[in-house]
C-alpha cells in the first residue's frame, strides 16, 4: 500500500551534479544552460573555466547535443545517475534493462562521456571552484528549503490523489539554469525510485543572491504532480500509446518546439496541466485556474479545459473514485476519443482569436 503524503520523503538543497553537468554543457554552448540569471555565478564560472572550452568533456557535450540530442533533461537524467562529483560512478549500470536513464545517452555510451568529465574535474581543479562558491550554494539551499515549507501544500496531494508515490521528492535550484525547469527520475538496485524537481533560478535579491517568489510555486507544484502521474500513464502505456499518437500528430511541430518530442509525454504534460490546474482552483480560485488553462491552450494544449473539467468530476465523485488511479478508466476513453477532435479543437481556438488584418 503508497505511503500517505505525510509520510513522503521531501528533500531539498543543491546538487554538485547538477552543478557540474550545467556548467560543462554551458561552456559547450548549450543555450538552455546559457541563461542563468546570477550574475556573480556567471562571473565566477566564465573566470575559472574560461581556458577549457575545448576540453574533451565539453567537446563531449557539444557532439552529443548535435549528434543525438542531448539537451534539456537529458542532461540532467545523467547527473542523478551518477554517485558525486568526486568520482562520477555509475549508481547502477548504466546499461542496465530498464534503467530510467534519458534514452539519448544511450546507455552505457555514456561512460565515454563520464571519463572525460573525471577528467575535467581533475584538470579544471573542478572541487576548488565548488570550494569558492560554498557561501552561494548555501544560502541557495536554504532559501529554498524555507520557500518549500512556506509555499507549497503538501497536504493536497494526499488528499487529491488518494495515494501517496512511494519515492523521495527531492527538489534542488539549478543555479545556471535561468528559467529553465527540469524533472529527472533514478531507479535504484533495490527498485526504490528518487524524483527530482530541478527548478532553474530567474531572479536575485538586490545582493544578487538567489529569491524565490510566487510563480516558482506553480513550476513546483506541476513536477510534484509528475511523480503522481506519470507512472500512471506508464501503467496503461500500451493502451494509450495510439491514442497519444493521435493526438500529437496535429501538435507535433509545437510540442518539439516545447522540447516535448514523443507521444507518451504530451499525455504525461496533458494530465499534469490538468492536475495543476485543479491544485490553482483550490488555491487561488477560479481566476488562478483560468489563468493556468489559458496558458495551456497557448502552449498547443488546445484540449486543457477539457481536462480540467473532466478531473473536476473526479473531484466530485470520490466516493466512486478514491484514488486518480481508479478513475483512470475514465481518462483512457477520453484520451482515446481526443485524437480524431484534435483538429477541430485547434480550428475553434484560431476562430476565437481573429487576427487583424492591416
Amino acid at each position: 500500500m503508497a505511503a500517505r503524503m505525510n509520510a513522503q520523503a521531501l528533500e531539498t538543497g543543491t546538487d554538485q551534479r547538477v552543478e557540474l553537468l550545467s556548467i560543462i554543457f554551458r561552456l559547450a554552448g548549450s543555450p538552455e544552460y546559457s541563461h542563468g540569471a546570477i550574475p556573480g555565478y556567471e562571473a565566477a564560472i566564465d573566470a575559472h573555466f574560461k581556458q577549457f572550452r575545448e576540453h574533451e568533456a565539453v567537446r563531449l557535450a557539444r557532439e552529443l547535443r548535435r549528434r543525438d540530442g542531448v539537451a534539456y533533461d537529458a542532461v540532467m537524467s545523467l547527473a542523478v545517475h551518477v554517485t558525486n562529483i568526486e568520482t562520477l560512478a555509475e549508481r547502477v549500470p548504466l546499461d542496465r534493462p530498464g534503467i530510467l536513464l534519458d534514452k539519448r545517452w544511450h546507455g552505457g555510451q555514456a561512460r565515454r562521456f563520464l571519463e572525460a568529465a573525471r577528467r575535467f574535474v581533475a584538470e579544471t581543479r573542478y572541487l576548488e571552484f565548488v570550494q569558492s562558491q560554498k557561501p552561494l550554494y548555501e544560502i541557495a539551499g536554504r532559501r529554498l528549503k524555507g520557500f518549500v515549507d512556506s509555499a507549497l501544500d503538501q497536504a493536497w496531494f494526499g488528499r487529491f490523489f488518494g495515494t501517496q508515490a512511494g519515492a523521495r521528492f527531492i527538489i534542488v535550484p539549478g543555479l545556471v539554469n535561468g528559467n529553465s525547469n527540469y524533472g529527472a527520475k533514478f531507479r535504484g538496485a533495490d527498485g526504490g525510485e528518487e524524483v527530482y524537481a530541478i527548478l532553474g533560478v530567474w531572479s536575485v535579491d538586490s545582493a544578487g543572491a538567489p529569491a524565490f517568489g510566487p510563480m516558482v510555486t506553480t513550476v513546483l507544484v506541476h513536477e510534484f504532480v509528475h511523480s503522481h502521474t506519470n507512472p500512471l500513464i506508464d501503467a496503461h502505456g500500451r493502451e494509450l500509446d495510439a491514442a497519444a499518437a493521435k493526438i500529437f500528430g496535429p501538435v507535433a511541430e509545437a510540442m518539439r518546439a516545447q522540447a516535448y518530442g514523443e507521444p507518451r509525454v504530451v499525455l504525461y504534460e496533458t494530465l499534469v496541466r490538468g492536475c495543476v490546474a485543479r491544485y490553482l482552483l483550490a488555491h487561488g480560485g477560479e481566476p488562478a485556474a483560468r489563468r493556468a488553462i489559458e496558458a495551456d491552450t497557448q502552449d498547443s494544449f488546445f484540449w486543457a479545459q477539457e481536462v480540467y473539467d473532466l478531473l473536476g468530476a473526479y473531484e466530485r465523485e470520490r466516493a466512486a473514485y478514491p484514488t486518480l488511479e481508479s478513475f483512470m478508466p475514465k481518462l483512457i476513453d477520453y484520451f482515446k476519443g481526443l485524437g480524431p477532435r484534435v483538429p477541430a479543437l485547434i480550428q475553434s481556438d484560431a476562430q476565437s482569436h481573429p487576427k487583424a488584418i492591416h
